[in-house]
Order: C-alpha cells, then sequence, then structure tokens
C-alpha cells in the first residue's frame, strides 16, 4: 500500500502523533439501512453536489473493487464522472463535522480512483476556520490526480490557532471535467487532536524537569 504526507511533518509533529487521540475515525463502513450518506449527515458530516449542472449522482456507498475499501474489509464513500451531466463539471464536496482547532492537529484519508484508460480523477482538499460549510469559507489546496493502484493514504499537519474554542472543517473537493473523470473512493479518515491527559502530563512532566533542575542548582 503506497502511502503519501503532502504536508511535510516535522519531529515535534511526529512525536505529537504518537500521544494524539482520535477525535473521529470515520470508516465508511456499509450502512445497514443501505443509505451511507443519511448516515453520514445524521453524524454532522456536510455532503453537497455543487456540479453545473447537476448529474445523477452525488456521493453514495462505493460499489466497486468488491465495496470494499482500505485492507479489502468494511465499505467506502464513492462519487463519479455522473455527478455532473455529459459536458458538465464535478463539484461534490465532502466537509468534516466541527473540530477544535485551538491546538495542533493531524487529519488523515485514504483515496483511491478507479483505473480506466483515457480518464483521471482529481481532488482538493481544503480547510476552514469557522462553523461555515460554504465553499468560499475554505482555503483549498492545488487539486492532485488520485491514485488508481491502491488505497493511498493523506496526511496533513495542522496548526493550531492558540485560542480557545476555535473550530474548523476539512473538506474533500471532487472536481473535473465529466468526461475525462471516472470513479474515486474515500475511506479511513480521522481527525487527531492530544488528549487533555496526554497534555496535563505533559505539564506535569516539565514542571518535574524544572523542580529537579532547581534542587541540583541549589546542591550544588
Amino acid at each position: 500500500m503506497m502511502k503519501k504526507t503532502l504536508c511535510a511533518l516535522a519531529f515535534a509533529a511526529a512525536s505529537f502523533a504518537a500521544q494524539a487521540g482520535t477525535l473521529t475515525v470515520e470508516n465508511f463502513n456499509a450502512s445497514s439501512t443501505g443509505n451511507l450518506v443519511g448516515d453520514l449527515t445524521a453524524k454532522g458530516y456536510t455532503l453537497r453536489n455543487d456540479s453545473t449542472p447537476a448529474g445523477a449522482n452525488g456521493f453514495y456507498q462505493g460499489d466497486l473493487w468488491g465495496g470494499v475499501g482500505v485492507g479489502g474489509s468494511g465499505g467506502y464513500l464513492g462519487a463519479n464522472f455522473d455527478g455532473a451531466a455529459l459536458g458538465g463539471f464535478i463539484d461534490e464536496w465532502f466537509i468534516t463535522p466541527l473540530f477544535n482547532t485551538n491546538v495542533k492537529g493531524i487529519v488523515s484519508v485514504f483515496l483511491r480512483a478507479d483505473q480506466a484508460a483515457g480518464f483521471f480523477d482529481t481532488v482538493q482538499f481544503g480547510f476552514s476556520s469557522g462553523s461555515s460549510t460554504g465553499a468560499g469559507a475554505f482555503t483549498l489546496l492545488s487539486p492532485i490526480v488520485v491514485p488508481t493502484t491502491d488505497w493511498t493514504q493523506f496526511t496533513f499537519d495542522l496548526g493550531g490557532t492558540g485560542i480557545a474554542g476555535s473550530t474548523g472543517r476539512f473538506a474533500i473537493r471532487y472536481v473535473g471535467a465529466a468526461d475525462t473523470s471516472n470513479a474515486i473512493g474515500i475511506d479511513r479518515l480521522s481527525v487527531q487532536l492530544p488528549e487533555p491527559t496526554s497534555i496535563m502530563m505533559m505539564g506535569l512532566g516539565l514542571a518535574g524537569m524544572v523542580a529537579a533542575r532547581r534542587r541540583k542548582t541549589k546542591q550544588a
């Protein structure tokens, strides 16, 4: 399985990841009701089709690759060229619920595109501050072509704002000409933030180090 990191993680960020608590994990398992999109909406996700003109499909419960996701298990969220009408432009948004942006966090997600000669699929990743789910609220990275060889992990290091109560969202925007697009899958999305207990223990550890240095200085 190939792993691709778009935003380089410094050593400090890697250390943080080892101690991080998972705020959100979405495995996109096949819905028992047959309505995965409805299940996600009920959890606070936003799934929107802004394609022009809109086609017959928006996001749906994925049915390629045996209908299973990363590692050949569970399900995944799918989208395809039919999001826009023939000759149209695909513009579909998958947006997470709000999460705390006060402290540094890590977002990761797996993507895969269906391999078909002459077709390719592109996405943009976006981040917002505040509660809005409107397109204008997101700062978008440059479009990338989704790999077709296997499920590929994309990881992002989010800097904290340092502002108590600050919130934001993460978005995946599926874009491109309908006539040259094919299909993508989205799986295993996670948003990780430090656990309060980890932050407390780090603070206690630093305080202990300072106290030890003071005792050592007095003894000298």
